[in-house]
């Protein structure tokens, strides 16, 4: 095991047996890299009065940390010799112990192997719901396509109709204007409307011509 294993299920049993508050938990998961986090646990454990690194020993021991949680104890065992002959020892070395312990722990491995088979999980599902988003969004795409050109050839033919229109209401205009400018010539010939009776012959007689100039 490259590193110590603070796991929620660490932070539990240490919880349970009065090692660390919640409110210390939370100080240690605000630090930035594994260093400083046990070395923030660390310096809570160091605040004890001395029961605080054999709980948290046991607490290893009980996870299936054996070999580290030995380490760990020898470090502390030396650490109290030396305080005995009036010397110190700094949170280095137990810091070491903790970070670069060489031996494997197959509970860690487990623990390691549930989490990324959770990670590959919702990252299946992450790349299913982004395919279904893709199509989705597609499809908006394509409809918004096909109501634009819908919209377009729409007004392309209301602009030809009232184009046809302007051009009908013209024609109309100079065709009225036309009959109406037409001048009327009189040939000499006169039409009696005296309202009298006569045969067809008669009634040819008094037909009066006209004719338009121009035509």
């Amino acid at each position: 095991m490259k590193h110590l294993p603070l796991t929620p299920a660490l932070y539990r049993r240490l919880k349970e047996r009065g090692v660390l508050s919640t409110d210390q938990i939370g100080e240690i998961e605000l630090e930035d890299s594994l260093d400083f986090k046990v070395s923030k646990l660390l310096s809570f454990l160091k605040n004890e009065d001395g029961s605080g690194f054999a709980s948290f020993c046991k607490v290893l021991h009980e996870l299936g940390y054996q070999s580290l949680a030995e380490a760990l104890h020898a470090a502390v065992l030396e650490s109290e010799q030396i305080q005995s002959s009036g010397k110190t020892l700094s949170n280095k070395k137990i810091l070491k112990v903790l970070l670069l312990h060489p031996k494997d722990n197959g509970i860690m491995k487990e623990e390691n192997k549930r989490l990324m088979q959770k990670i590959q999980s919702l990252k299946s599902k992450y790349l299913a719901n982004l395919e279904q988003l893709e199509e989705r969004l597609a499809l908006v795409r394509w409809q918004k396509d096909l109501t634009v050109k819908e919209r377009n050839i729409t007004m392309s033919e209301n602009e030809e109709l009232q184009n046809l229109n302007h051009e009908l209401q013209a024609l109309i205009r100079r065709l009225q204007s036309s009959t109406i400018k037409v001048p009327l010539k009189d040939l000499g010939l006169s039409v009696d409307f005296l309202p009298v009776k006569a045969s067809r012959a008669e009634r040819v007689k008094h037909l009066g011509l006209f004719f338009r100039e121009g035509l």
